[in-house]
């Protein structure tokens, strides 16, 4: 067999092989720490990335939405994601910033996790845990441009599903408001 049909079938075998692979689908990764006001939210959940993410419609939510009182400075922020069944989840927080930028403690009333993750299917409603009140780091803070972006993490429960705990860590939210 001469050199360029040993070539051929090599390279013919090769794609031959490599077009039989099934396309992985990459894993989301978490947004970067950004200070432009690009409406990214993300964390892990559990050692899971979470990243707010959703497909535009007029009547569905938006992957990331909040406000930012400048008067009260209470920020409000929520990330919302579709899941693999079509269901939508979210994690939502509110935090008084009145010192700029700077490490605060969440309002544990308000920040919760909303989703589909107890193993009956049925949607389960998790709330913040009181014992661990979580934690922001504000990294930025324009308010002539309305941009404010930061850290957080906290822990949520709910005694009543399956999973009684979650832990979200190494969040991060880049918000124009």
């Amino acid at each position: 067999m001469s050199m360029s049909k040993s070539v051929f079938l090599l390279l013919f075998l090769f794609f031959l092989v490599n077009c039989n692979k099934p396309e992985e689908i990459p894993e989301p990764e978490l947004p970067n720490l950004t200070h432009k006001g690009k409406n990214t939210f993300g964390c892990y959940l559990d050692g899971e990335p979470f990243v707010a993410r959703t497909d535009f419609t007029f009547t569905g939510p938006i992957a990331v939405s909040g406000s930012f009182n400048e008067e009260s400075k209470l920020l409000r922020i929520q990330g919302t994601r579709e899941n693999e069944n079509e269901h939508y989840e979210n994690i939502a927080f509110k935090v008084i910033v009145d010192s700029g930028v700077n490490d605060y403690v969440m309002n544990v009333e308000t920040s919760h996790f909303k989703g589909y993750l107890d193993s009956s299917g049925d949607n389960c409603f998790y709330y913040h845990d009181t014992l661990n009140r979580g934690s922001v780091e504000i990294t930025y803070i324009n308010e002539i441009q309305n941009i404010i972006a930061g850290r957080f993490a906290l822990n949520l429960v709910n005694n009543d599903c399956n999973k009684t705990m979650m832990h979200i860590t190494d969040g991060r939210f880049d918000f124009g408001y």
